[in-house]
């Protein structure tokens, strides 16, 4: 079993979300978070078992995971579907865990 964490600071909205992703076979991947944000709650509630092949190898307009985040979550420039997608490439063995940084200067 691959299992990750990561803490996601969303910025203005001032949520935070600790963010754990686990897989049993390397592509099957379930999201567990701590969060107060009730949409994020509500998302990770709605996804259930993601095919984190799928997130990790589709475009963005056609891709499962993307499509469930636009209907749940208001704000397009949430950093939370990023995290999901890389959470499933490092669960699954297709990514390193490496930092994602936004920095306005």
């Amino acid at each position: 079993m691959s299992e990750m964490k990561m803490t996601v600071d969303a910025g203005a909205c001032r949520f935070t979300t600790k963010l754990s992703a686990q897989s049993e076979d390397g592509m099957s991947v379930t999201f567990t978070a701590e969060t107060d944000c009730p949409s994020v709650k509500e998302l990770i509630a709605a996804l259930g078992e993601v095919d984190g092949m799928d997130a990790v190898m589709s475009q963005i307009s056609g891709n499962v995971l993307m499509a469930e985040c636009g209907k749940i979550l208001p704000h397009p420039a949430c950093p939370i579907p990023c995290a999901l997608v890389k959470a499933c490439e490092v669960v699954c063995g297709l990514g390193l865990k490496k930092d994602v940084i936004i920095k306005f200067e």
